[in-house]
């Protein structure tokens, strides 16, 4: 076997990957909350729909908030959960801080 016909001549050609082609990205947000984990308990007491992690609080005491609003970001099995507001209203009290753990049922926020 010949193995120097083998070998083609020249340079081949570079392509970017797709993700270079799109050109820079901008944070635009908070993404909205999954409509299957919303906040779980009476619409004054927001508690943890699962045992996680709080990653980060987008609140804080006496901000006012609407149906829907993001409150916090929790990490639970391994995947980010954006817990929401249920109603609109005034975050009475936060509970929590980034880097508690939680347990299903805790108390997270209140809401006035």
């Amino acid at each position: 076997v010949d193995i120097q016909s083998i070998h083609r001549k020249g340079t081949p050609k570079r392509r970017p990957s797709p993700s270079a082609q799109r050109g820079p990205t901008e944070h635009v947000g908070h993404p909205p909350p999954p409509p299957d984990l919303r906040a779980v308990g009476f619409a004054d007491h927001i508690t943890a729909p699962i045992p996680g992690v709080i990653l980060e609080v987008f609140v804080k005491e006496g901000d006012p908030v609407e149906a829907g609003t993001a409150l916090l970001k929790m990490e639970a099995m391994k995947m980010e959960n954006v817990i929401a507001a249920p109603r609109a209203g005034k975050v009475a009290k936060l509970h929590v801080k980034a880097g508690d753990t939680v347990g299903q049922g805790r108390e997270m926020v209140e809401l006035e």
